[in-house]
């Protein structure tokens, strides 16, 4: 939402695009395993031969937009798994199609 926000704000930006993502790269196979803990299940591991890392590059958003990630992945986890077991509503979509 930080960065949505800030394309609001920034004037001149009209067209330009920006990848927006968390500031730290993670380990899926760590997170699979955070997951699992988290919500008391078994987690099934996969053996990738390629075994692909990428990390998203977020530097334009800083140096435009001024955009500064506020979760890891963990946190994100934690604040998914809390706002299913609320029970609110999840948002519908809007239908718009571009």
């Amino acid at each position: 939402m930080q960065a949505f926000l800030l394309a609001l704000a920034t004037p001149g930006i009209e067209g330009e695009t920006f990848l927006v993502a968390m500031n730290d790269p993670f380990d899926y196979v760590e997170t699979a395993r955070y997951v699992g803990e988290r919500l008391g299940i078994d987690v099934i591991e996969l053996v990738d031969p390629v075994g692909q890392d990428f990390c998203i590059d977020v530097t334009k958003a800083k140096y435009v937009l001024g955009y500064r990630p506020e979760v890891d992945i963990f946190s994100l986890v934690d604040r998914a798994i809390e706002f299913r077991r609320s029970g609110r509503p999840r948002r519908q979509r809007s239908g718009y199609v571009g």
